[in-house]
Order: C-alpha cells, then sequence, then structure tokens
C-alpha cells in the first residue's frame, strides 16, 4: 500500500469549522478518507506518535506506557470502553458546541434500536 496523504473530514452541522483527521487511501473503492485515531500531543502539532518496527531515533516522539501484567481481560475490556466513552464524549461536545444538537442525539444506546447491551452492566 502506498503512503497515505493526510485529509480531513468537516463535521456536521458545523461544517465550516471543527475537522476529523482522516487519511486519504486508495482502496479497491477508489480515494477514500479514513478516519484515524492517534495519540498525539496536545501542544505540539507535529507530536503524532507512530508504530515502527525500527529502533528510536534521535527525532522520534515517545509514549509513555503502562505494564498490563497482571491486569485480567474483563478489567482491561472495561479500560478500553471507558477510553473510548471518553473519547466520545469529547467528540460529542466538539460536535455540540454551537447548540444545534445535544449530546443524547449521540448517544450509541438509542442511535439504533437493534442494539441495546452496555457492556459495562
Amino acid at each position: 500500500m502506498a503512503n497515505p496523504t493526510d485529509g480531513i473530514i468537516q463535521v456536521s452541522p458545523d461544517s465550516t469549522g471543527k475537522a476529523v483527521d482522516t487519511s486519504v487511501v486508495q482502496t479497491t473503492q477508489g480515494t477514500v478518507h479514513r478516519e484515524r485515531e492517534n495519540i498525539a500531543d496536545p501542544s505540539d502539532g507535529a507530536g503524532i506518535a507512530a508504530v515502527k518496527n525500527i529502533e528510536p531515533t534521535a527525532d522520534s516522539y515517545g509514549l509513555v506506557t503502562r505494564d498490563l501484567h497482571g491486569m485480567n481481560l474483563q478489567e482491561l475490556v472495561v479500560q478500553v470502553v471507558l477510553e473510548l466513552r471518553a473519547q466520545r464524549m469529547i467528540l460529542t461536545s466538539l460536535a455540540c458546541e454551537d447548540g444545534t444538537c445535544k449530546p443524547s442525539d449521540f448517544d450509541p444506546m438509542t442511535l439504533d434500536a437493534t442494539v441495546g447491551v452496555d457492556p459495562l452492566n
């Protein structure tokens, strides 16, 4: 696969402001925007963590990690779900900044009637 180029997706209802980070990639369907989430520095636009199978260089960005040794699978799943919820809350608050929507418009429990199980309960 060729190296992707950076792109954005404008988020409605405020399609002139907020943007979603994407990579533009070639697929069998043509050129598409692939939404991505990056581990990034909040104050350095270039501070995006890369996943590579090489030794780090002097200018590589690094991550502080926590050893999951001893954490059972259920605890790990709970941590992942909580992190996803936190990120959804942040994106929802950004989408609702202008007052044209409310956070409940993005509640995954009400978006699709066929989905109804909260993984933490």
